[in-house]
């Protein structure tokens, strides 16, 4: 018979799998076999380290993302209010229609952040050409958060994709342990043919009731969690 783990099984359950495994192989007596699927155990152990620490910096990297958007937004608004206020209030006169003429604040404030830095450099642009003493503090102001809100960005869509990446590591190791699956089972009724039922209870721990007879080919290794 061939074991098929389940292509869905998370990294915690693939390795309670192989918990289950070991106790399995040292409580029948296969101690020869148990070393290769501890080293695999430990790989798990370490996959889901580096899993839980990269969720961990993904969703640090998306609150300063959160933030720094935020405080882009107060620029620009603060931005808006000043040029306002130096165009005595009419929208159609410089520098409000320069910087705002075409696009509100309001608009801008509802960008994503990639396309936020963009239109802030566009701002920022038309500020310099405006050369007015009066808007120095909001320039300033306006570019930090910016630059702070670029960086921001970049390492949130940097840490998204390693997060990512996890999803091919998991498939690695899914085929690391079917392959370990068959050469264990080979192994066992190689040394002691006529154990099927001793290697299902093994590579199968967790089935809790005998296969029918049209399923006892090809087995499925469920997740322990269900």
């Amino acid at each position: 018979m061939a074991y098929a783990i389940n292509k869905n099984m998370p990294l915690t359950g693939l390795r309670w799998y192989t918990v289950r495994v070991i106790a399995g192989l040292e409580a029948s007596g296969f101690s020869d076999l148990v070393d290769t699927w501890r080293a695999q155990r430990d790989a798990l152990a370490t996959a889901l380290a580096a899993h839980s620490a990269d969720e961990d910096n993904e969703e640090i990297t998306s609150a300063r993302v959160r933030v720094c958007d935020a405080a882009w937004d107060e620029s620009v608004a603060a931005l808006s209010q000043k040029a306002l206020f130096l165009a005595g209030g009419d929208t159609k006169a410089a520098p409000y229609s320069t910087l705002f003429g075409t696009t509100k604040a309001r608009t801008l404030q509802g960008l994503g952040p990639a396309k936020a830095t963009i239109a802030g450099d566009a701002l920022l642009s038309k500020m310099t050409a405006l050369n007015l003493p009066e808007l120095t503090a909001q320039a300033q102001d306006l570019g930090a958060k910016n630059a702070s809100l670029r960086v921001a960005e970049a390492a949130d869509a940097e840490a998204e994709l390693k997060l990512a990446s996890h999803s091919i590591e998991r498939v690695r190791l899914i085929r690391q342990v079917e392959t370990l699956v068959a050469e264990t089972e080979a192994r066992i009724l190689m040394a002691q043919p006529g154990r099927a039922e001793m290697v299902r209870a093994i590579l199968n721990p967790n089935k809790t009731r005998r296969p029918s007879r049209k399923d006892e080919s090809t087995e499925s290794v469920e997740s322990p969690e269900g």
